[in-house]
């Protein structure tokens, strides 16, 4: 086994690094941090392991039989993975990258450009920060921790196929994304939270969840969720929901919001006293839904109720016709 460690790494010409870095022959060990401007392959059945960081402007490719196993590793370049790979936080910071699917991605960053490949799960948090974006294409993403979308980041789902299923929170605060959440579904279990991205001092993304077309949401937590806009509105300089389904047995609205597309209440919504829910296109309460309205419900498509539990002090124009 051999160790390997750097005490000045970095990828520019005042830092150590590797040029192309082979591991050939023997378990490694990394202990700190270190870097590669080319590409770095590992052609053995051997395992590289340990506390450090690996970054790489190149390729990343590993042999079948090989397990990678580091603490984080940072791409610049394309993967090829035919071993194990799991570190605890893999980053992707280059540009017009896939995605291998089929991975154990425990934390995932994005700050780069990425495509999803195929069903990709991530056992941990999904980050994308920094100027990155995804696109989720027509691929399953599966999230068990949080989604957060940060700095100048963005998440593209364009294709109806595509579908992201997130167990924790979903925070988006990343930069507008008019055009970029057009179809596909995006179901949470956890908190549903949108608060104004920022570049800089003067720079402001209200319109960071701008949903349209055929995109939708879908609330389905087992446990209590939340759902909170910073700057809500059904034009595309504010962020709002397109279609909506509220399938989950206890949801509180803790702050108005908007939807541009049709709302389907299957669940429990709760919606707060000084709240204001702007539905522009269609309502429907399900048979088995429960709505509480402490607020105030404006619907200027048509309003459907199947049977639902309707209580509350609230007021707009949610007044429901039996069919």
């Amino acid at each position: 086994m051999h160790q390997r460690p750097f005490a000045s790494f970095g990828t520019t010409a005042s830092h150590s690094h590797f040029a192309d870095l082979e591991i050939a022959a023997a378990d490694v060990t990394v202990t700190s941090s270190m870097a590669a401007v080319g590409s770095v392959t590992v052609s053995a059945a051997v395992t590289v392991s340990g506390a450090g960081l690996l970054r790489t402007l190149g390729s990343f490719t590993t042999v079948t039989g090989s397990a990678v196993t580091l603490m984080e590793v940072e791409l610049g370049g394309a993967m090829s993975i035919g071993g194990t790979f799991s570190p605890a936080t893999t980053e992707f910071f280059g540009t017009s990258l896939s995605v291998q699917a089929g991975l154990s991605y425990q934390r995932l960053i994005v700050t780069g450009s990425v495509s999803l490949t195929g069903a990709t799960a991530v056992s941990g948090d999904l980050t994308i920060g920094g100027a990155g974006t995804l696109s989720v294409g027509d691929q399953t993403l599966t999230v068990s921790g949080d989604l957060t979308v940060a700095g100048q980041g963005l998440m593209v789902m364009t294709d109806a196929a595509g579908a992201v299923d997130v167990a924790g929170n979903v925070l988006v605060q990343g930069r507008n994304s008019n055009g970029s959440l057009t179809a596909g579904t995006l179901y949470v279990a956890g908190d549903f939270t949108q608060q104004n991205g920022r570049n800089g001092c003067c720079i402001s993304y209200p319109a960071n969840f701008s949903a349209s077309g055929t995109h939708k949401v879908v609330l389905d937590g087992a446990s209590a969720q939340t759902v909170t806009f910073a700057s809500f509105g059904t034009t595309a300089s504010h962020s709002h929901f397109a279609d909506l389904e509220i399938a989950a047995a206890d949801v509180t609205v803790t702050s108005s919001m908007a939807a541009v597309g049709s709302v389907v209440l299957s669940g429990s919504l709760t919606v707060q006293s000084g709240v204001t829910l702007e539905l522009t296109a269609n309502l429907s309460l399900e048979a088995a839904a429960n709505l509480v309205n402490n607020g105030t419900i404006n619907v200027a498509g048509s309003c459907t109720d199947s049977g639902a539990t309707v209580t509350g002090t609230g007021g707009g124009n949610v007044a429901c016709v039996v069919p």
